[in-house]
């Protein structure tokens, strides 16, 4: 999981392919946002059902890094993210 500067939570959940009887697709892989008061704002599409991590970087902490199965992705976002550790 994941937080922006305006309290959004960005959290990497779901799957395409149940991987046994205790897992079922009734959530699609990707990364869930909500609002701070928990309304669901929208999924980002991740074509992997390995979701393991996500976080924010980047100059401007506008790119969401999200790690899935053997493949690290990036994206572009408009708010930037919280960071509870920054390099100096």
């Amino acid at each position: 999981m994941a937080v922006d500067q305006a309290g959004n939570l960005y959290i990497a959940a779901g799957i395409r392919r149940p991987r046994g009887p205790h897992e079922t697709t009734d959530v699609p892989p990707g990364i869930w946002v909500f609002t701070p008061d928990g309304t669901p704002r929208g999924r980002i599409d991740i074509p992997e059902d390995v979701l393991t991590n996500v976080t924010f970087g980047g100059d401007d902490l506008k790119t969401l890094f999200i790690a899935a199965g053997k493949t690290l992705f990036q994206i572009r976002v408009t708010v930037p993210g919280f960071v509870v550790h920054r390099r100096n």
